[in-house]
């Protein structure tokens, strides 16, 4: 279905674009399933995306309207913050390659951006580790206008070992290890992918001290011994 909206064979008026995309905006994290370890984010949310060009062209004078419901109450805030991401890269407000495809014009953007971080700032982190791509919507949260705000919010939920566990368990990323024989999912804890959230020797010191303790309960002991390899994996991939 997402593939024949983009099709521009297929007949849609402005009210149905307008209806579409404000259903994608609340559906497409439920619809990306088990599927978060795609590069680039699952293939139904880009398929969603590309969806979006034709969708936004057919509302005329009620684009900006749509696009502010969509970011403002839309629920699937992982993928809508997916696509965030991506502009912010592709306006070059982030990062050093900008691109010329681009979803909206400036104006638009900015729009978006008050939407996300006034949302992002209202929830708790356990409201981002419900979400499908926790790691990446923190990201976007700083990227896309307030760069000490995650750092506040995870500084503040790991505050507590048990909520050291819970944080690093939830920021975690995924590599593919192959070799000739298989090939495997790993969980990683990379400097270069957390340091900018967290701080993170101090994360890595106090995993090893607890992963040491003995007098630890042992399903603490065991969640850290596992976040510790999380930190081994991500200087060895």
């Amino acid at each position: 279905m997402l593939d024949r909206l983009s099709n521009e064979d297929v007949e849609l008026d402005a009210a149905r674009a307008r209806n579409l995309l404000l259903a994608l905006s609340h559906v497409m994290d439920d619809l990306a399933g088990g599927a978060m370890a795609d590069f680039g984010g699952p293939d139904i949310w880009r398929r969603g995306k590309r969806a979006i060009p034709r969708l936004l062209r057919l509302l005329g004078d009620q684009r900006i309207q749509v696009i502010r419901e969509m970011f403002a109450e839309g629920s699937a805030m992982g993928w809508l913050s997916s696509i965030f991401r991506d502009e912010i890269f592709a306006h070059g407000r982030y990062g050093d390659r900008p691109s010329s495809k681009r979803l909206f014009t400036a104006e638009e953007l900015d729009l978006v951006g008050e939407a996300l971080v006034a949302r992002y700032r209202g929830l708790t982190f356990a409201d981002f580790a419900a979400l499908p791509q926790p790691l990446s919507t923190l990201f976007a949260w700083q990227q896309g206008g307030d760069p000490e705000g995650p750092r506040v919010l995870l500084s503040k939920a790991m505050e507590t070992d048990d909520g050291l566990l819970f944080v690093l368990e939830n920021i975690s990323g995924i590599s593919q290890v192959a070799t000739p024989s298989y090939s495997r999912e790993v969980a990683t804890l990379s400097r270069s992918n957390i340091a900018a959230l967290v701080d993170y020797e101090a994360a890595r010191s106090r995993i090893e001290t607890l992963a040491a303790d003995t007098s630890l309960d042992g399903d603490r002991r065991c969640r850290a011994s596992k976040i510790l390899e999380s930190f081994k994996n991500g200087d060895r991939f």
